[in-house]
């Protein structure tokens, strides 16, 4: 009998994702970007904006382009765990490139405007590794608008999966002109859904989601609007970390 060495696990990376949200009539709206056919990760799948944290997203001269944080958000700091500095970085940089959404403000406060081809080139920069995202705020005095991105939750892949993630899930309202686009290379599709849209499509067999994705979508659906939403994620003083069991986090 032939011994079968046993496959080796994939490496447990750092992750953040940025669950982007607006007012819809009665409801509210998320955004969700569909992932290429030819991604080894979601492949085909409707997902949130996110990705990888990367070493430099925790460069500590980030800190002058940075919001300050609000009272409510000590909490969430804290329960962030090691790469917190960087978590809201990625879930910021990660959202622009994927969705071309920059969750950034103007010294004043106001939300940040960036010209559309302006943008769109930043955003192939950035994905290419042409350009730092620091960069950007400094050439355009931006200030990254972490004070609008609340801790939510965070899920680590279980053993078996081809890539494993332990990413920390966020939750913003979206700048008031917001579009996003999806970039033509990671993702193929912007749609702004509401969640139990999303879920009922998904039930149908036309809007394909991963489970970590399905059960996100489920708790955030029994909230009626942003507000609603907004003041649930202001209060909340627990932050679950779904996880394999034996995981040490870090």
């Amino acid at each position: 009998m032939t011994n079968v060495p046993a496959r080796e696990e994939a490496p447990i990376r750092p992750a953040s994702t940025l669950i982007l949200v607006r007012d819809a009539g009665s409801s509210f709206e998320i955004l969700m970007l569909k992932r290429t056919t030819k991604a080894a990760f979601a492949s085909g799948m409707y997902v949130f904006p996110g990705g990888r944290i990367e070493e430099h997203d925790g460069r500590p001269d980030y800190t002058p382009f940075l919001r300050p944080l609000l009272a409510h958000q000590a909490k969430q700091y804290t329960a962030l765990g090691d790469n917190h500095f960087g978590a809201y970085i990625a879930a910021i940089r990660e959202t622009f490139e994927e969705s071309g959404v920059l969750m950034a403000k103007i010294e004043s406060g106001e939300w940040a405007t960036i010209e559309p081809r302006l943008a769109q080139s930043a955003r192939r920069d950035l994905h290419d590794g042409r350009l730092a995202l620091i960069d950007f705020c400094r050439a355009h005095d931006l200030r990254l608008a972490v004070d609008e991105l609340d801790f939510y939750n965070r899920w680590t892949t279980p053993p078996g999966r081809p890539r494993r993630f332990d990413t920390r899930f966020f939750i913003g309202v979206a700048p008031p002109l917001a579009q996003g686009k999806e970039d033509g290379v990671e993702t193929t599709d912007a749609v702004w859904i509401t969640p139990r849209d999303a879920l009922a499509r998904h039930e149908a067999g036309d809007f394909d989601l991963m489970a970590v994705t399905v059960k996100q979508l489920a708790a955030i659906s029994d909230y009626g609007s942003v507000t609603e939403l907004k003041r649930a994620l202001v209060e909340q003083t627990t932050f679950p970390h779904y996880q394999p069991p034996g995981y040490v986090p870090t």
